[in-house]
């Protein structure tokens, strides 16, 4: 069982080893995704799932939102991330989903010093599940 401590070490595992991954929902698994409930919300339909898993990748938001936040501009950022953090949600990636939701905030306060620190993490989030959803097989 992975440590709450150490929530990118299934990450790490799938981008080291591949094999360790036998499939998308087991390598989400590893990465901290809580597959029934977001199974659930898919009315246990699996193969939805991992179409919408699949897709997210080619999901253009989080390029605009990184737009937005380069050009200072914090409204446009702020419905973005709130796009994102839905997207997010339902797909079960809950770490980048709570990182989306502090950005909304931010960025509705305009708060530029934290919309540029907070949307780093979001940045580094989305980079790590492309690179598990790229990985799985």
């Amino acid at each position: 069982m992975m440590s709450a401590a150490v929530p990118w070490m299934g990450v790490f595992m799938a981008m080291r080893f591949p094999a360790a991954c036998m499939t998308l929902l087991e390598a989400m698994r590893d990465a901290g995704v809580d597959v029934a409930e977001t199974l659930r919300r898919f009315s246990g339909n699996e193969a939805l799932l991992e179409r919408f898993m699949r897709a997210f990748p080619q999901d253009e938001t989080f390029s605009a939102l990184s737009a937005a936040v380069d050009g200072a501009r914090y409204d446009e950022a702020g419905r973005l991330a709130h796009t994102l953090k839905g997207i997010a949600g339902n797909l079960g990636f809950q770490r980048l989903q709570e990182r989306c939701a502090d950005l909304v905030s931010a960025a509705r306060e305009t708060r530029p010093a934290d919309v540029t620190a907070i949307f780093d993490d979001v940045a580094a989030e989305h980079r790590l599940l492309l690179a598990l959803l790229e990985q799985a097989d």
